[in-house]
């Protein structure tokens, strides 16, 4: 049955997957390996700039290798470089190359190596009226525009450009790109994009600090998993956007962001794992989930000894344990598991984005999407706060479980103290109000305590004789009348068969006397000539010191012994409560 489910929950992932991977034909037929061509990228977050440049051609650079000098040198320079059809992913030393040709749109552009990681890249433009212009950009050089690595250059009408890029990087996030700009629309769209970008960093820093707070301050290791989970994921984006290397002064590459994603991953599988209770409902799933995150973590050393594959195998470990939490999601919804829905939607929200990124971050295909990596970052942070959600959900319906518990103890306490033939106290409600009295009592808040036993006359004469439906409506009609008493906080109790208890506090012994005379009398005028009600009173009341609870049991002992004394009386001759009462 579990095979089954789980089959079904990756047949439902990898239909999502080929639909998802279908519609990448379609936007990027028009294209090359490196993006070129007719069909361009979708600009989601930006105008796209204007048609200005040639395609982008990929170059070996060698040992030595410079960049030519002039426009001039241009021809002779690119025979000795022969064209290669994409680049490594694994990184290393690489030409970039683009013709320009901004014809009457002279003015301030901006040329960005983008769309991937790399450490340090020069920039040289040769005009064909001579100029030459050039810069550093990277890792370790000084940013034009916040957490871009763009830089300005003055381009004149009617002049022909060649742009060359000479980059080295120990590996590629992606495809590379040489983007060219007008500098005005760059700004903008550099604005859009940051903005979005610290955006959706600052949503999931809210959160991480407020799951880490409940999970340290209440133990919840739910709680403690999702602020470790965001904290990965936080750090990572940053270092992937650039941020500690603008903004905190790391210029070495080897911190990257290639270790954070293998973290995530671990703390993605615990997470899911304790989350959607899978050690409890799902222990194969669990089993499966502590194998992707034992993966990670032995697979995470990639990032030092060999780190020209630590953005491959990352990109591999986080679509495992993507791929792990919603097959887990769907399996648990399978089983009414009600948290998981926000769970699911979480993970389809970084999912959707990750199938559109994942192709690309492997080499497979060129970017169909300006900017995948934002559309992703995104994506985690919604699925971040679809996550807390999910949290909320679990934490609502964990309290409306007990809610129910205690509903329930409270009902079953109710019934443990309650006599279900009349609803009055039982024995041990009689116990326990005893116990109370003796804990008030040294608390200075009881008074003196009237202890009532009482024995119902007649009630096997009814039973023998009209039978055994008729003597419990009796019993019913006698807790009737003594749940109505009200002298001194009156309370009754069916302490067992044919026996009831009346505890009243500062009751007068008399005017309770002649109420049961007058109970006695209603039952005989109705349907019970037969009862009669032979009872006996004891007072707990010593205002020197404390009743203790040997005294107490002495005192209800007293008040059954003349409950009984009052029974054989009213069989020798009339019925005379004067001596009981006393």
């Amino acid at each position: 049955m579990f095979l089954k489910a789980l089959d079904r929950a990756f047949g439902i992932g990898f239909a999502v997957l080929l639909a998802t991977l279908a519609l990448v034909p379609a936007a990027s037929a028009q294209t090359d390996a490196l993006g070129n061509g007719r069909g361009g990228l979708a600009y989601v977050f930006s105008d796209p700039p204007p048609n200005v440049a040639s395609s982008l051609t990929v170059h070996a650079r060698g040992p030595g290798d410079v960049a030519p000098q002039s426009f001039a040198q241009m021809p002779q320079w690119l025979a000795r470089h022969p064209q290669l059809g994409k680049v490594d992913m694994r990184g290393g030393t690489y030409w970039l190359v683009r013709s320009l040709a901004p014809q009457s749109a002279a003015g301030a552009w901006v040329i960005e190596p983008a769309n991937t990681f790399f450490s340090d890249a020069h920039v040289t433009v040769l005009g064909s009226d001579g100029s030459v212009q050039g810069f550093q950009t990277g890792l370790s050089t000084q940013t034009e525009f916040v957490l871009h690595r763009g830089k300005s250059v003055r381009l004149a009408a009617d002049t022909r450009y060649w742009v060359v890029v000479s980059i080295d990087t120990p590996f590629f996030s992606s495809l590379p790109r040489v983007d060219i700009w007008p500098l005005e629309q760059y700004r903008a769209k550099v604005l859009t994009q940051t903005v979005l970008m610290l955006a959706a960093l600052g949503a999931m820093l809210g959160l991480l600090m407020f799951n880490l707070f409940i999970g340290l301050w209440s133990r919840q290791r739910t709680a403690t998993l999702y602020a470790l989970q965001l904290i990965c994921s936080v750090v990572g984006w940053a270092f992937y956007f650039n941020l500690p290397y603008d903004w905190l002064g790391v210029s070495d590459w080897h911190v990257n962001y290639a270790p954070w994603f293998f973290l995530l991953s671990i703390t993605h599988c615990y997470f899911c794992i304790h989350f959607l209770e899978l050690r409890r409902i799902g222990p194969a799933l669990a089993r499966t989930g502590d194998a992707v995150a034992l993966g990670a973590a032995a697979a995470l050393p990639v990032c030092w000894l060999a780190p020209a594959y630590s953005h491959l195998v990352a990109t591999f470990v986080v679509g495992s344990a993507v791929s792990f939490a919603v097959a887990s999601a769907i399996w648990a919804l399978s089983r009414r598991y009600r948290p998981a829905r926000f769970f699911l939607l979480a993970y389809l929200a970084v999912l959707v984005p990750g199938l559109v990124i994942l192709p690309p971050n492997l080499g497979i295909i060129p970017d169909f999407v300006d900017n995948s990596d934002l559309l992703t970052l995104l994506g985690t942070a919604l699925e971040a706060m679809l996550l807390g959600f999910a949290q909320a959900d679990q934490l609502a319906l964990a309290e409306r479980s007990r809610e129910q518990f205690r509903q329930q103890m409270q009902d079953a306490r109710r019934l443990a103290d309650t006599d279900a033939l009349t609803e009055l106290g039982n024995r041990h409600a009689f116990d326990k109000a005893l116990e109370e009295y003796l804990s008030q009592q040294r608390l200075g808040a009881s008074g003196a305590l009237l202890i009532t036993i009482i024995d119902l006359d007649g009630l096997k004469v009814i039973n023998d004789t009209r039978g055994h439906a008729h003597g419990d409506a009796l019993i019913r009609a006698v807790a009737s009348e003594l749940g109505e008493l009200q002298f001194g906080r009156c309370r009754a109790y069916r302490l067992g068969g044919d026996e009831f208890a009346l505890l009243s506090i500062n009751g007068d012994m008399q005017a309770l006397a002649d109420a049961l005379a007058d109970c006695e009398r209603r039952l005989r005028e109705t349907d019970f000539p037969e009862a009669g009600l032979s009872f006996g009173m004891s007072m707990a009341s010593n205002p020197r010191s404390l009743i203790s609870a040997r005294e107490l049991t002495e005192l209800v002992a007293l008040a059954d012994g003349r409950m009984y004394e009052h029974k054989r009386n009213r069989r020798q001759g009339p019925r005379a409560l004067q001596a009981e009462a006393a």
